[in-house]
């Protein structure tokens, strides 16, 4: 991605920066949904009576915006 991004610039090629914007998207999409998968599996509490079973709906809408924003 690192290098994509970088040829993309050399060769001022618009193609190959935004195919590395994608692939960075991507990882950070990952990162997200792992990021959640690890928060949903705290338990509820007195205060947090859903626990964080959202947290994968937030992840999904970050995920969402970011790609429309790209």
């Amino acid at each position: 991605m690192i290098v994509e991004a970088i040829v993309g610039y050399i060769a001022n090629s618009h193609t190959l920066i935004a195919d590395a914007g994608h692939l960075l998207n991507d990882v950070i999409s990952i990162f997200l949904a792992l990021v959640a998968i690890f928060l949903s599996k705290f338990k509820s509490t007195s205060k947090l009576t859903f626990g964080y079973k959202r947290v994968g709906v937030l992840s999904g809408l970050i995920n969402g915006i970011s790609l429309l924003t790209i």
